[in-house]
């Protein structure tokens, strides 16, 4: 979602504090004493390469995909597919649409 670029800095910071909020939450389950020694360093590892991935998916925005869409009428798409995102209960379908409508307004 955040790599599309499609979404407003508003709604791209919330998807941020979301996500720290989730890998805030999965880094007490490392700590809890059910756990062996062992299973918390596996664990405590593969949260390492999630919180990698996360953050490169986070700050890494390919382009600029309104570069071709007037400046007056970028904000009111943002807008629409934060809409979209917030909107849908599927967010792999809403992404979906909106790369299928920024093709279509790249055409344009």
């Amino acid at each position: 979602m955040l790599r599309q670029g499609a979404v407003s800095q508003r709604y791209a910071k919330t998807i941020r504090e979301e996500t720290g909020t989730l890998l805030a939450e999965m880094r007490k389950v490392t700590e809890f004493n059910l756990l062996t020694d062992e299973e918390r360093c596996v664990l405590r590892s593969q949260l390492r390469d999630v919180e990698k991935a996360v953050d490169e998916y986070t700050t890494k925005i390919e382009g600029d995909i309104f570069e071709r869409i007037p400046v007056s009428k970028r904000a009111t798409y943002k807008e629409v597919f934060d809409l979209i995102y917030d909107c849908s209960v599927n967010q792999v379908a809403a992404k979906s649409l909106i790369d299928r409508m920024l093709e279509r307004l790249s055409r344009s």
